[in-house]
C-alpha cells in the first residue's frame, strides 16, 4: 500500500510530510515551496446487493433490471446508456421500444423521427419548417 501518512505546514513555505511504499519503507522529508497544490483522491468498491445486481453510475444506485434508457451489461453488471433515440434496448443502438412523446417510431431496430419532425441529434425530435433541410 503507497500512501501519504501525514502533512502539515511548518512555518511559512515549508511542508513536511511521512509516507510509506509498501511495508518496509517509508520517507519523511521536508520541503520547501513557492506554491502548494494538494490533491485527495478516494477510491471505494461497488457493491450491490444480492437481487440487485447491476449498477448505474450516474445516479450510484443498484437495479435488478436498468431502468429505461439503459441496457444490462452481464459482464460488467453495469447498467449502460442507450442511443439517445432509443426509450429502451438491449444494446446502445438496438431499441426495442420508442417514447411518442419524443416524436420517434420504432422502425425495426431503430427510432426514427416521426414523419414530420426531424432528427437534429437530441431525444426529442423537432417539428420540421422551412428552415429546416432534410424534413419529410
Amino acid at each position: 500500500m503507497i500512501g501519504m501518512k501525514n502533512f502539515y505546514v511548518d512555518g511559512p513555505n515549508m511542508l513536511k510530510f511521512s509516507t510509506s511504499v509498501g511495508s518496509t519503507t517509508s520517507v519523511t522529508s521536508n520541503i520547501a515551496f513557492n506554491y502548494l497544490s494538494f490533491m485527495y483522491w478516494s477510491f471505494r468498491k461497488r457493491v450491490c446487493p444480492a437481487g440487485y445486481p447491476f449498477f448505474e453510475v450516474s445516479t450510484s444506485l443498484c437495479y435488478d433490471t436498468c431502468p429505461n434508457g439503459f441496457y444490462s451489461n452481464s459482464t460488467n453488471y453495469m447498467c449502460l446508456a442507450c442511443s439517445y433515440t432509443c426509450q429502451t434496448c438491449s444494446s446502445f443502438s438496438v431499441c426495442t421500444n420508442c417514447d411518442p412523446v419524443t416524436n420517434r417510431y420504432l422502425n425495426g431496430t431503430t427510432c426514427p423521427a416521426s414523419s414530420g419532425y426531424f432528427d437534429n441529434g437530441t431525444a426529442n425530435a423537432v417539428l420540421c419548417n422551412s428552415t429546416i433541410s432534410g424534413c419529410l
